[in-house]
């Protein structure tokens, strides 16, 4: 009987100490979008698994962001242009290189206004400050004031980006659609980099839009069977528009509508403990959580709803894959705002679904969530590491732009860690939508 009562002491015991760090944190359970279907959806879900977006007519946003891979595609880097196959069997011709430097990563709640950055390196975020913007959000992309002023988001905001990448759904100058295509799409000239190749970068990727629009919809010309597809979509999605008035925006705008519903996380075992129910979650798990805000430090970085600071931040990862260089050479933030101390700098990533969505880091070298809290317990793991030149894994500069937060050296056992992971094992989403709903009829 004494033992019993003990077991039980410690349950009370865990369950007052996570109420009160869920009262001195600000913790509450997420908010997310209703699943709404509506004709915006429809469109946006049809041009998210559309090849045509691509150069090359075989790649799709949803090539590397699979909802059966958690919104990713499970591959170190992601393989865009040239590639067949999805999810860890898509492979390039034999012979190829994959020159995509980054881990693909996942979209889920991204729509939420506590998502400040996009991207590893942030290279979209948003400002919301009254104090700078009197008319809503500002948008910091690299196309600067060149950004279609209709945009809704920062998930629309990031989404001409992917679609304009040489390396990802662009493809190369002088580069032909496969021949295994449908014979409509076989064999064709990829317009979209031919005919952009010596605008400047601003002209270019909003031409590169533009072309794509054309492809979709034709012009009075052209009559093939999915132009009038796509001439009814958008026009049902937006009432009153012209099939010569579709805009880059349309096509933003539609994605993201699609996106922010179809990855929205609407039922996790933490939400619900946070709602009150106290065995929504393990014994373990609870452990973890109080690991998680209390010795092991993680939401120092890891905070909010969303389980990031959406800060930049260093943690000691060595190069791996090809990278900037064909090396690995990674500089992170620095490609952004050119500041020496930004360099190797990432994007803290938010951790909802993260059990899921393996590979980790910028750079995909890690596919066990232990090995990734053993770096951040030590991120100078490397740091007597040699490669096989015999150089060190880490320079002098990789380890001066090591994060301060991640100084005080943590001490974690071996349960202590299985504890932190099953407390994210408890960010799992329950409730992710049926593949009816995530994708198109036809």
């Amino acid at each position: 009987f004494k033992k019993i009562q003990v077991e039980f002491n410690k349950i009370d015991d865990v369950d007052l100490t996570l109420k009160e760090i869920i009262s001195n944190n600000n913790l509450s359970a997420l908010e997310t979008r209703k699943v709404y279907i509506d004709k915006k959806f429809i469109l946006g879900r049809t041009l998210f698994h559309e090849p045509l977006l691509s150069g090359t007519r075989d790649v799709a946003c949803v090539t590397c962001h699979l909802p059966e891979f958690a919104s990713t595609d499970g591959l170190s880097a992601s393989i865009g242009s040239g590639g067949r196959g999805l999810g860890t069997i898509r492979k390039l011709a034999e012979g190829k290189v994959n020159q995509q430097p980054r881990n693909s990563l996942d979209l889920f709640n991204r729509d939420h206004n506590l998502v400040q950055s996009l991207f590893w390196d942030g290279n979209v975020e948003v400002s919301r400050s009254s104090e700078e913007n009197l008319n809503g959000p500002i948008f910091h992309t690299p196309l600067g004031s060149h950004l279609p002023n209709e945009i809704e988001n920062l998930m629309a905001a990031q989404s001409i980006f992917p679609i304009t990448r040489h390396e990802e759904m662009l493809g190369n100058v002088g580069s032909v659609s496969p021949s295994y295509l449908p014979t409509e799409h076989a064999n064709k000239d990829n317009e979209l980099a031919n005919l952009t190749s010596t605008l400047p970068y601003n002209e270019k990727l909003i031409k590169i839009m533009e072309l794509i629009i054309n492809r979709l919809v034709g012009d009075d010309g052209i009559t093939d069977d999915w132009h009038q597809k796509y001439r009814d979509l958008f026009t049902e999605a937006y009432p009153g528009l012209e099939i010569v008035n579709i805009t880059p925006a349309h096509v933003m705008n539609a994605l993201s509508r699609y996106e922010e519903i179809a990855f929205a996380t609407r039922n996790t075992p933490w939400d619900n403990y946070l709602k009150g129910n106290n065995s929504a979650i393990s014994q373990e798990a609870k452990y973890g959580a109080k690991l998680f805000y209390g010795k092991g430090r993680c939401s120092i970085c890891h905070s909010g709803e969303l389980f990031s600071d959406f800060n930049f931040h260093s943690i000691g990862v060595p190069k791996y894959g090809h990278g900037f260089d064909g090396k690995g050479e990674d500089l992170g933030r620095y490609y952004v705002t050119k500041d020496n101390n930004d360099k190797f700098k990432f994007r803290t990533p938010p951790l909802r679904n993260v059990m899921l969505t393996s590979p980790y880091f910028h750079n995909g070298s890690a596919t066990n969530i232990k090995d990734v809290i053993e770096q951040h317990i030590n991120p100078y793991l490397y740091s007597k590491k040699y490669n096989d030149d015999g150089s060190f894994v880490l320079t002098n500069e990789e380890l001066q732009n090591i994060s301060p937060i991640t100084e005080v050296r943590l001490i974690l056992t071996k349960q202590e860690i299985n504890y932190l992971i099953e407390f994210l094992l408890s960010l799992t989403d329950n409730s992710s939508l049926s593949k009816e709903v995530l994708t198109p009829n036809t």
